[in-house]
């Protein structure tokens, strides 16, 4: 998380392509897939605030305790259960 934000911005599906991000983010890197189940059993919660977004709240929050912080980034990077890389709009803009 980045500083002033009080949960992790997550999109709960997407079928993104090369030309459009149904998330309709102007940069994406990637694309990482975590269960929702698998996020609340570590004691999160997933908070969603639209059709198509939410965030996992309860997590260490920026400038505090830096263990706790590295412990909950690894701990969400052993969720994953998948990862697709993607060029952004941009990118995919230049290519074509």
């Amino acid at each position: 998380m980045r500083q002033n934000e009080n949960g992790l911005s997550v999109i709960f599906a997407a079928n993104c392509r090369k030309t459009v991000c149904d998330a309709q983010q102007g940069t994406c890197f990637g694309e990482l897939a975590l269960q929702t189940l698998a996020v609340l059993s570590n004691g999160w919660k997933v908070s969603k605030d639209a059709p198509n977004h939410g965030e996992i709240v309860q997590l260490p929050l920026f400038g505090t305790d830096e263990a706790a912080i590295q412990d909950a980034a690894q701990d969400l990077a052993d969720l994953v259960t998948s990862f697709q890389p993607r060029p952004t709009i941009e990118e995919s803009v230049e290519e074509t």
